[in-house]
């Protein structure tokens, strides 16, 4: 097990971090952690290296302005390596000046950005994750313009999920015309199949109707990173106890079921027809 980092001790320090968001591990064991996902002077913006010890290596530091007057208020949320069997170039989205900046890995090098803020082609409000195919595509989870992005390895950024507006994702119609809700995170699985979280309603009311119970998504929904900043606080006596963590917690939506009892009936044993069926083709 490899600790990095002190509990409960923010900074800037090369065994510090201050609002870390992702990390990332190399094939040699490199560890990369994106250190500076929130906004303001105090957080850090810079990509943290370590080697697979957890030796120090470098910080590359990713920021807003210029370097005769660097903005401290850059803001790295994610990063993703490139595909070539080197992984040559490291890629991050600064949320801060809505782009994606490239880095050379192995002298931490800025090569340069693209993307700019705005709610056209080519721009990113609130981009938040990133992640790249075996292709080379770069698919950008941009929020607050309701859209997935694509970057080529030509370099041209186009739209491949979402028309801009908020709502459920619909079915039988092209991705660039469904609506999404805020889409937080992207990743291609090893098919090449891109997966894209929203903050959609259509699971939390699903759940409802089949549980036949309301179901209560809370106001942070991030909850396993919660529950290990929660346990963190505990152990260095930030909070007093179980009674002040528990009083944190508020609710978001309450989804409340909707569902005829013979539809969730009919559901169910479908459910159950089709988990026998998976277990007789494993068990062949």
């Amino acid at each position: 097990l490899l600790t990095l980092g002190k509990a409960g001790v923010p900074g800037d320090a090369p065994d510090l971090f201050n609002a870390p968001s992702a990390v990332t591990t190399a094939p040699n064991g490199d560890v990369f952690v994106t250190d500076g996902h929130g906004q303001g002077p105090t957080n850090n913006a810079r990509i943290m290296k370590f080697d697979k010890t957890g030796k120090f290596v470098r910080n590359i530091w990713i920021r807003t302005g210029t370097p005769k007057l660097p903005d401290p208020r850059g803001t790295v949320w994610d990063l993703e390596f490139s595909r070539d069997p080197q992984q040559k170039y490291v890629y991050v989205m600064n949320g801060r000046s809505e782009v994606v900046t490239v880095v050379e890995n192995e002298s931490g090098k800025i090569l340069g950005t693209f993307g700019r803020p705005g709610h056209q082609a080519g721009n990113f409000t609130h981009g938040h994750t990133i992640a790249m195919d075996s292709k080379g595509n770069l698919y950008i989870a941009d929020m607050a313009n309701h859209r997935v992005r694509r970057v080529g390895p030509d370099g041209k950024i186009s739209t491949v999920a979402g028309n801009g507006q908020i709502g459920r994702g619909a079915d039988g119609i092209p991705a660039t015309q469904s609506p999404l809700n805020y889409p937080s995170s992207v990743a291609v699985d090893a098919k090449g199949d891109l997966l894209v979280a929203t903050a959609n309603d259509l699971l939390m009311q699903f759940q409802a109707d089949l549980l036949g119970v309301p179901v209560v998504r809370p106001s942070v929904t991030e909850t396993t990173a919660l529950g290990a900043a929660y346990l963190a606080g505990l152990a260095v006596g930030f909070w007093k106890g179980i009674d002040e963590i528990r009083d944190q917690w508020q609710p978001d939506k309450v989804f409340g079921p909707d569902m005829v009892q013979g539809d969730r009936d009919d559901l169910i044993k479908g459910w159950n027809r089709a988990v026998r069926a998976a277990k007789a083709w494993s068990e062949a």
